[in-house]
């Protein structure tokens, strides 16, 4: 029999990352720093506070709040609102392996979602659908999943995915607690996983699958972009993920080169918009860059969430 299009993902998710990865993977984590410092004393950085005593899952109401995330132009998506939250959320993890898990999450989340984009679905907020999956592929990555396991919690996700674009209508909170949900959606399906719990492979192609809602062709096809998910895996995903300037220019810009020294300077400026003392940008930029601590990461982010 085939092997569906979450099983084929799977596959790629099992790979141990490499050391070009890695090294990206850091500066996406001190990128997404930078917008939780950013964040601070905004009405969402307040709530995330108030609904968790986490750090990760308070940062899951500051990531996306000042438009400056990372973006996958070609998925039409923000991964690391999503990514970061769900790869930090198994606190006994080492950093290396929170690194790790970050990097699968961005792959799934984001090769569903270049799947998905073929459509050019106006509707469906993709940063939302595929944020679930793309969760689910970290956190499970954080315990120690197995292809089977990927599949299984990446359905899960997948067959209760939503979010309508509707929210940016209005002046709301909506985008942020789509983020919360899509983390912990994810992450809840991996861990049912975990203890044994079965998820529906094909829901991707299937005939009452996730394209067919989402990504439907003319003349009753429901492959969506399938053939994005089937290809043989090149180099990560993340890679090909881009840096937000701040202040952002909108979507169009063509937004910050991927190395050090430009990070640094976005996360120095969004350090002093947050209020935060001197020092913690060049504490920051070590912990993401150079760090082996995950509780330093920890105790960063519940400092500067207080």
């Amino acid at each position: 029999m085939t092997d569906t299009l979450l099983t084929q993902l799977a596959q790629r998710l099992a790979r141990e990352p490499d050391a070009q990865a890695r090294a990206r993977a850091r500066l996406h984590l001190l990128d997404w720093l930078a917008c939780i410092a950013g964040a601070r004393g905004k009405e969402a950085s307040d709530l995330g506070c108030v609904i968790s005593q986490r750090s990760w899952e308070k940062a899951t109401y500051m990531g996306n709040v000042l438009g400056a995330q990372d973006i996958h132009r070609a998925a039409a998506l923000y991964p690391g609102p999503v990514i970061w939250p769900a790869a930090n959320s198994y606190e006994s993890a080492g950093l290396e392996a929170r690194i790790d898990a970050a990097i699968c999450g961005y792959e799934a989340m984001i090769a569903v979602g270049m799947a998905l984009h073929t459509a050019k679905n106006d509707i469906w907020d993709a940063t939302t659908v595929c944020g679930m999956i793309g969760s689910a592929a970290s956190f499970g990555a954080a315990i120690g999943f197995a292809p089977t396991e990927f599949a299984q919690a990446m359905g899960n996700a997948a067959s209760v995915a939503g979010g309508l674009h509707h929210m940016h209508h209005d002046d709301v909170l909506t985008a942020q607690w789509h983020i919360f949900h899509a983390v912990r959606t994810g992450r809840d399906a991996a861990l049912h996983v975990h203890y044994g719990a079965t998820g529906p492979k094909g829901i991707l192609e299937g005939p009452q699958g996730l394209f067919a809602a989402m990504a439907p062709k003319p003349g009753g096809d429901t492959s969506g972009g399938a053939g994005v998910l089937a290809e043989k895996p090149g180099s990560w995903l993340i890679h090909d993920v881009s840096f937000t300037k701040w202040p952002a220019n909108g979507a169009d810009d063509p937004g910050l080169p991927p190395d050090e020294a430009h990070v640094i300077a976005k996360l120095e400026a969004m350090i002093a918009l947050g209020e935060l003392g001197n020092g913690e940008a060049d504490k920051a930029a070590r912990i993401a860059i150079q760090g082996d601590d995950a509780q330093e990461l920890d105790r960063l982010l519940e400092n500067w969430m207080r």
